[in-house]
């Protein structure tokens, strides 16, 4: 039952020419709900029969943490630490969630520390052979020139090479005149390694033999210069 405010204006005027402490009393007919508007057409309270009593405008009202309670007589109020009651144990932690999606690449990080000095690789093939070079004062008659591992000649001429496990012969084409010669020798692992040399020498040879080679090791090249 809705009271328009022309009425229920007159009914509290008559209610306060009467007596100014007696209680208001707004009692529907049967059937019907007393209402109370904070604006035409919005109820704010309801009262309908029996015990029932709703705000209509409490579902859309604004959150609040602060619980509200009542007694045996309906009288509303704040709840005591005992109607509210001791928080329950915390619960298990839930499954992890999906992998979020990948973040922009960071900046670039300082370069790292130098990384130890690599093996020493193969020696390279030989080059071309030089120029003739100019007369040496002394030097009467020279052979000289460079072969491979298996004797196979590299460079040079007028010499010729056989071999024998690690020992060369140098047969010199023609043979030199005479003796004492001079023998300068330059022997190379594949590892680029100078290896230690023996030799014997006359006037129309000279025994080249390495002396030492370790197990992973072959002799890639062998150079020199028989002189007198």
């Amino acid at each position: 039952m809705s009271f328009r405010p022309s009425l229920l204006g007159f009914a509290m005027a008559l209610s306060t020419t009467m007596t100014l402490a007696a209680d208001v009393t707004l009692t529907p007919p049967s059937g019907g709900s007393v209402v109370i508007q904070s604006a035409p057409a919005t109820p704010a309270l309801r009262i309908a029969p029996g015990t029932t009593v709703q705000l209509p405008g409490l579902p859309s009202a604004a959150e609040y943490e602060t619980p509200v309670c009542q007694d045996a007589s309906g009288t509303l109020g704040r709840c005591n630490a005992t109607a509210i009651g001791t928080p329950g144990p915390t619960g298990e932690i839930g499954p992890i969630g999906p992998a979020g999606p990948a973040g922009a690449i960071g900046p670039m990080g300082p370069a790292g520390a130098a990384g130890p000095q690599g093996p020493v690789g193969p020696q390279g093939p030989a080059g071309p052979q030089g120029p003739a070079g100019t007369s040496v004062t002394g030097l009467v008659e020279a052979r000289h020139g460079c072969f491979n591992g298996s004797g196979g000649i590299i460079s040079g001429s007028g010499y010729s090479v056989s071999r024998t496990a690690n020992q060369y012969t140098v047969n010199f084409t023609p043979a030199l005149a005479g003796v004492p010669i001079s023998l300068l020798m330059d022997a190379r692992a594949n590892n680029g390694r100078s290896l230690g040399m023996g030799a014997t020498t006359t006037a129309a040879s000279a025994v080249l033999a390495v002396t030492w080679l370790e197990a992973t090791e072959n002799v890639a090249s062998i150079c020199f210069l028989a002189a007198r």
